[in-house]
């Protein structure tokens, strides 16, 4: 019996990315133009191990700002939307973080579209 060998992370791993690809495609379609960020591990980096190196979605305005970041939760398999927040005079705040059930990847596509919006001239 021949079969291949995975591990959980690399199964976990593989189902972020196949979760983030048809989200991705989903916000093309929305006019949105998202990048697909595939983090490795840098032997260079300290705690590389420990490290998250989940694939993230990144989502910025033509001005180059970043609108939101999509990623999926390693445990659960929810999309994890942080949508960027500025201050009345353009200073930086924390994001905001919407935790979306992987079954209704369509409210993580309104929450960006809603920022792009939002954060158009």
């Amino acid at each position: 019996m021949t079969g291949k060998h995975t591990t959980p992370a690399l199964d976990q791993a593989s189902e972020a990315e196949a979760a983030l690809e048809r989200l991705h495609r989903r916000l093309v379609a929305e006019g949105i133009s998202p990048k697909l960020i595939q983090r490795t591990a840098r032997e260079s980096e300290p705690l590389a191990e420990t490290a998250d190196h989940s694939p993230t979605l990144v989502i910025y305005q033509d001005a180059g700002w970043r609108v939101a970041t999509i990623a999926v939760g390693s445990r659960s398999g929810m999309y994890l939307v942080d949508v960027a927040q500025v201050g009345p005079h353009n200073e930086p705040k924390p994001d905001l973080r919407t935790l979306v059930p992987p079954a209704l990847p369509h409210r993580a596509v309104r929450l960006v579209a809603h920022a792009c919006r939002v954060g158009a001239p």
